[in-house]
């Protein structure tokens, strides 16, 4: 499935769910 994405795409759903992940951690 990642493959299918563009690698930019896949990096900024990654980066953007880290970010919530560490706003909802704190």
């Amino acid at each position: 499935m990642f493959a299918v994405f563009p690698s930019l795409h896949t990096s900024a759903q990654f980066f953007n769910s880290l970010i919530s992940w560490y706003i909802i951690t704190l």
